[in-house]
């Protein structure tokens, strides 16, 4: 007998009956079920949760990622820092200079 590209015969296969790509099965006779391999998936497993180990990855994940920001934006505020003093010590030493250099040409 003829096999449809399914693989099954060509009248009972319910895929090329339903495409309309083979003649329909004939009504009222019944037709039999095509003996293979199933086709029906198995059930699935559960959907997966995160365990223990997940929250405690993902945690340390959490506070590693904080701590670094941390740490960055603490080395910025250092350089600002070095900076502000940096222009106070310039100005200061600027004045000083400037007003000991004004007594120095008195003498």
């Amino acid at each position: 007998m003829a096999t449809c590209s399914h693989g099954f015969e060509a009248g009972s296969c319910l895929i090329c009956s339903t495409l309309g790509t083979a003649p329909p099965a004939r009504s009222g006779t019944a037709t039999a079920i095509p003996v293979g391999r199933p086709e029906v998936l198995a059930p699935g497993r559960p959907a997966r949760r995160i365990g223990v180990l997940g929250v405690l990855v993902a945690v340390v994940a959490v506070v590693l990622a904080g701590w670094l920001l941390l740490a960055f934006l603490r080395g910025i505020l250092h350089v600002f820092e070095l900076a502000v003093v940096g222009v106070a010590c310039g100005y200061v030493g600027y004045r000083v200079g400037r007003f000991t250099g004004r007594r120095s040409a008195r003498r």
